[in-house]
């Protein structure tokens, strides 16, 4: 599985792992390919006519390293190009090229091509569906994405539609325990539509259930509610719901809130002109990467940019977001680290009465996990794994 495919994943909140596996300070450090290797080795496998799979694994990993660099012009243009060769192939390599498309979106979305990131995520399950007729975990996974990126559009009929047909699919493939995922977020999109309604009432059921055949419900309803709990201020009730939540004894640190990253109203609204630090035509180089510490407790320290682009005038509500955070407690005594890319942007489409490009007047924040896969601290990427 190809690295750039991974940092994708780490994104998706939306995909569940049923049967997650049980299970000293480390110097933070950032590293990476040349990327003139990167580049070389891609023109190596183009001159010997490499296999599809081949090709895009040295697309992404070219396209990653231009990423992480902050060039995401030449990362989206490295992966355009082998999308261009390789989406002929989605029938005969329909995992690798749904993960060129899944990174394509993931390119898009920090550069604010909403509408491109959308297609790019629904050629995710076109591509698996070529070239892998029955549905099975991948299918599911890539469902849940798009899920997740009609919720993040505000498209709650979107959402809603998409999350009926998963379950129709689930429930034919027998899959109960991805069909109970998919209810969850009916049920959470269900509260954020109508926050005082039915939904509210059956989650803070779910929530006092101690039956063990809901514990899954149960805890979900929890770390939702606790979300909604914290964010109207309500912090008592909000631990209340996290108390019974066990202690983690893996080295994964599930995230369990994080305040809202509050952009200021001169943040917020570009069209202002209050930004003469920032290329308001294209949010150019506009990224930073943090790094911070998780106390066994689940509380931040030290959070603190390493590395930016051209501007991070716009970073301090994201660092007291960061700085916010609870993650789950653990029996581990020493803390695990984390390091996330941060982009500032906003949405490019065309405005009523002209065909011709423009941001939206509203900025918004994309975000990435970065931190090294099975390092203390990381949270492995979420999916779907097969069922029985």
């Amino acid at each position: 599985m190809n690295a750039f495919f991974l940092l994708a994943l780490s994104i998706q909140a939306a995909t569940v792992q049923p049967q997650p596996q049980p299970g000293d300070e480390r110097e933070m450090v950032v590293t990476g390919a040349r990327i003139s290797d990167l580049r070389a080795n891609l023109e190596a496998c183009l001159r010997r006519n490499c296999p599809p799979n081949e090709d895009i694994d040295a697309s992404l990993a070219l396209a990653e390293g231009e990423f992480l660099n902050g060039d995401y012009d030449r990362a989206e243009e490295w992966i355009n190009r082998s999308v261009g060769r390789n989406r002929q192939h989605r029938r005969a390599y329909p995992e690798p090229v749904s993960d060129l498309y899944r990174s394509q979106a993931l390119v898009q979305s920090h550069r604010g091509r909403d509408n491109d990131a959308r297609r790019s995520t629904y050629e995710i399950l076109r591509s698996l569906r070529a070239g892998i007729p029955v549905e099975d975990h991948r299918h599911f996974t890539a469902r849940f994405e798009i899920v997740a990126m009609e919720m993040r559009n505000r498209d709650a009929d979107g959402a809603r539609r998409e999350l009926n047909e998963l379950i129709r699919e689930a429930e034919r493939a027998g899959r109960t325990d991805v069909v109970r995922r998919a209810r969850m977020r009916e049920l959470h999109l269900a509260y954020l539509i109508q926050p005082r309604g039915a939904a509210g009432r059956q989650l803070e059921q779910l929530a006092r259930s101690n039956d063990p055949a809901q514990l899954y419900e149960s805890v979900a309803a929890r770390l939702f509610l606790s979300r909604e709990y914290r964010e109207r201020g309500d912090i008592a009730r909000a631990d209340e719901m996290l108390a019974s939540i066990p202690r983690s004894d893996s080295d994964t640190r599930t995230l369990l809130y994080a305040p809202p990253i509050q952009l200021t109203a001169a943040l917020a609204d570009h069209s202002s002109g209050v930004l003469p630090s920032l290329d308001r035509a294209n949010f150019h180089d506009t990224w930073i990467d943090v790094a911070h510490w998780i106390r066994p407790d689940g509380t931040v320290e030290g959070a603190e940019i390493v590395r930016q682009g051209a501007s991070a005038g716009w970073a301090n509500p994201v660092l007291a977001s960061i700085r916010g955070r609870r993650y789950a407690a653990s029996n581990d005594p020493a803390p695990s680290y984390r390091l996330e890319r941060y982009t500032f942007t906003a949405s490019i489409g065309t405005r009523t009465g002209s065909r011709l490009a423009a941001r939206s007047g509203v900025a918004r924040v994309e975000y990435l996990d970065l931190t090294a896969r099975n390092e203390p601290g990381r949270e492995a990427p979420v999916v779907i794994t097969p069922g029985p």
